[in-house]
């Protein structure tokens, strides 16, 4: 109920959950007895996205900002797993700070932040079905970079769910640019 829906959206997203189903789905028949835990896991990782991309275009406060609205988000995150680890007994074997580790976290720091705020962009111009597809993204971009970094070679099932999910992306882009348009057009006297 966030956004009007069109049946083109909803094939395209149909479509993004094939391809991911097809990539994450055991290829053997001994695999999936023993697999589908983390089966269910891995597709309900998109799905607790989706939520969160709804409740944060829901509850968006009026007038807000993404980065103020990233830099709170963050800051709680923060405090709250400090005080989980804190309760949790984690800090005992604390690693030494040196300067290698302040530098890798503040690289992780920056690239949370850049990740959070991209987000939270896409969600203020996109709307949280847009946003969604984004976890269909990040997959198929992995499985290039293990293509192009790494040299890894995938089978046709890959190929085919890599397929899918440049489809789903490329439908769900298609008419969410038809939707803003028609929102934007002018209106002409008499009609």
């Amino acid at each position: 109920g966030e956004e009007r829906g069109s049946p083109v959206r909803l094939l395209g997203l149909v479509i993004g959950l094939g391809g991911v189903i097809l990539l994450v789905a055991p290829h053997d028949s001994i695999a999936i007895s023993e697999d589908w835990r983390y089966m269910l896991l891995a597709l309900g990782i998109p799905m607790t996205l989706a939520a969160s991309n709804i409740y944060r275009s829901r509850f968006w406060p009026a007038g807000s900002e993404a980065m103020p609205l990233v830099i709170g988000m963050l800051s709680v995150q923060g405090v709250c797993l400090f005080f989980v680890n804190l309760l949790i007994g984690n800090f005992s074997d604390a690693i030494s700070f040196t300067q290698d580790t302040g530098l890798i976290l503040t690289v992780l720091g920056l690239m949370a932040g850049a990740s959070y705020l991209s987000s939270f962009n896409l969600l203020k111009v996109g709307g949280p079905v847009y946003l969604s597809q984004m976890g269909y993204v990040i997959t198929l971009v992995t499985l290039l970079a293990g293509i192009v970094i790494w040299g890894e070679h995938y089978d046709r099932n890959d190929l085919l769910s890599m397929g899918l999910i440049l489809l789903s992306v490329l439908l769900m882009t298609l008419t969410q640019r038809t939707q803003q348009s028609k929102e934007t057009a002018p209106v002409m006297p008499g009609r």
